[in-house]
């Protein structure tokens, strides 16, 4: 899943859409802030979330989420851990 407020990223990745709207600024609308996006995040259980530096610092309340289920693998990418999961 993409934490951004970009909604390009779900056409160029062919990512599956698990929340309401790909921009992650009108999720937060549609299902509140003050981690219940980030609860919805959750449930989903992504294998990989890819976000960066702008959607982490307007939308942090995913980063409790990031630092105990998921890695970096990049600056800017996490995946599940022990995911089976390969990013190139």
């Amino acid at each position: 899943m993409a934490w951004s407020s970009d909604a390009w990223l779900y056409v160029i990745a062919d990512l599956p859409l698990g929340l309401p709207t790909p921009p992650i600024d009108n999720d937060e609308v549609l299902l509140g802030s003050q981690g219940k996006l980030a609860q919805a995040v959750a449930v989903l259980d992504p294998d990989m979330i890819i976000t960066g530096d702008d959607a982490l610092t307007g939308f942090s309340e995913i980063k409790p989420l990031l630092s105990s289920l998921y890695r970096a693998v990049d600056h800017e990418q996490w995946t599940m851990v022990g995911s089976a999961t390969t990013i190139s």
